[in-house]
């Protein structure tokens, strides 16, 4: 069984850090580049206690290291939250024979939907979006196209019509995060705000019979089915003198 290094926390700013390594020399590979603050070991202080040192080669990283379980096959390591801290625990691990899921340890990100999809996940404004990034965070885009190459070799006009398929999903993809924006425009008094009030479920804009009350576009943050939709309250287009 491979020991494998995971970063649990979003690659966004943050105060703190999450590396969890798991595996069978989870304990000794910390414990070789760990050196705790207060205690002669790692394995001294027991399991599912948080111990304070610092990680990596000369003065190295502040960290809090953290065995879970019994014999401890997990260990979490919480650091600064800044890119250059988790990478440099990173580089640690590989070079200690972890697998570290094919991150760049020079402070880059390997390329490829799976790892985009993880970058947006905390900023998914739905439930239902997070669900869909977390399936191409475990590379569902990149089976799916393996399958479409393997499927070309032998039923080419198969694949294309998967490929075709394919595709015509890319614009709800391009749409995850940012969603839609819709306008409501027309002819003044036209019904315009009492549809978007009542897409609101709220009053978020005045409703009156005299043509031009809206004058400024109000804009709302909503979702349908869990899709993410901003929709824009026009004012009425009618010609003006001025």
């Amino acid at each position: 069984m491979t020991t494998v290094a995971q970063v649990l926390t979003a690659p966004t700013r943050g105060a703190v850090a999450v590396v969890r390594v798991t595996g069978p020399r989870a304990m000794d590979v910390v414990e070789s580049a760990f050196r705790p603050a207060f205690v002669r070991s790692l394995r001294e202080s027991g399991t599912d206690r948080p111990r304070v040192g610092r990680f990596g080669e000369a003065q190295g990283d502040e960290v809090v290291v953290i065995p879970i379980g019994s014999p401890p096959s997990t260990v979490e390591i919480h650091g600064h939250g800044g890119s250059a801290a988790v990478h440099s625990i990173l580089k640690v691990l590989a070079s200690l024979g972890v697998d570290t899921g094919g991150a760049d340890t020079n402070g880059e990100a390997p390329p490829g939907w799976s790892d985009r999809a993880r970058q947006m996940l905390p900023f998914a404004p739905t439930l239902r979006v997070a669900e869909i990034l977390l399936e191409q965070q475990a590379g569902a885009l990149e089976r799916e196209w393996g399958q479409i190459v393997a499927l070309s070799a032998v039923d080419p006009e198969s694949a294309r019509k998967r490929f075709a398929a394919l595709r015509a999903r890319s614009s709800y993809g391009l749409k995850l995060i940012d969603g839609w924006k819709v306008a409501l425009a027309g002819r003044p008094n036209v019904g315009k705000s009492s549809l978007f009030n009542g897409l609101a479920g709220f009053t978020r804009a005045v409703v009156s019979e005299v043509a031009g009350t809206t004058r400024d576009v109000l804009a709302l943050r909503t979702a349908l089915d869990g899709w993410p939709i901003e929709f824009l309250d026009m004012a009425g287009l009618r010609e003006s003198r001025d």
